[in-house]
C-alpha cells in the first residue's frame, strides 16, 4: 500500500505543494522538516503538525 505526505509551504508569496512517497522519505529528510518547523513554530505546534 502506498502512502503519500503532503506538504505546503509559502516562499516569498508563492505557494507550493510538494508529494512524497512515504517510503522514499529518509530519516535526514524528516529531520530537515522538523527543524524547519521548530525555527518557525514552537515545539509543541511542530509536533503536532508532524
Amino acid at each position: 500500500m502506498n502512502y503519500r505526505y503532503e506538504t505546503r509551504y509559502v516562499l516569498q508569496e508563492q505557494a507550493y505543494t510538494l508529494y512524497f512517497e512515504l517510503g522514499s522519505l529518509k530519516y535526514q529528510h524528516t529531520a530537515a522538516v522538523r527543524v524547519a518547523l521548530n525555527q518557525r513554530y514552537s515545539p509543541a505546534t511542530a509536533q503536532k503538525m508532524l
